[in-house]
């Protein structure tokens, strides 16, 4: 057997332990929210929770129902809301029928730079 083994194999160990803890303090959770579904109550909408900013009516429209067009037919559904002063948190009800994907918004759709959404 090799002096030097027994060294290497925790030396080898301490490595492995130092990766698992730097990865472990990365700040991944971003990737975890953008996966989140939105909520589907006993109803006729889907509901979608504002959670980045600069969203807005036409921006959720875009990505939920395919057409920036739509966003008036979401205020309609949620006629408590000013389409002006949408806020983080808020919950908007989109009507499933016009649904042309159920998958959460993702941040990336919002700043521009995201592609149209998927069918369900």
């Amino acid at each position: 057997m090799m002096k030097g083994a027994p060294r290497r194999s925790s030396v080898t160990v301490m490595v492995g332990l130092c990766f698992i803890a730097i990865l472990s303090a990365c700040p991944i959770t971003w990737e975890i929210q953008d996966v989140q579904d939105p909520v589907f109550e006993d109803s006729p909408y889907l509901v979608h929770k504002v959670k980045w900013p600069n969203e807005t009516l036409s921006v959720i429209a875009k990505w939920y129902t395919g057409r920036t067009e739509n966003w008036r037919t979401i205020a309609d559904a949620n006629p408590e809301l000013d389409p002006r002063r949408i806020r983080l948190g808020m919950e908007i009800k989109i009507p499933a029928d016009l649904l042309e994907t159920i998958l959460p918004m993702p941040r990336n759709f919002v700043q521009g730079g995201g592609s149209k959404p998927t069918k369900r």
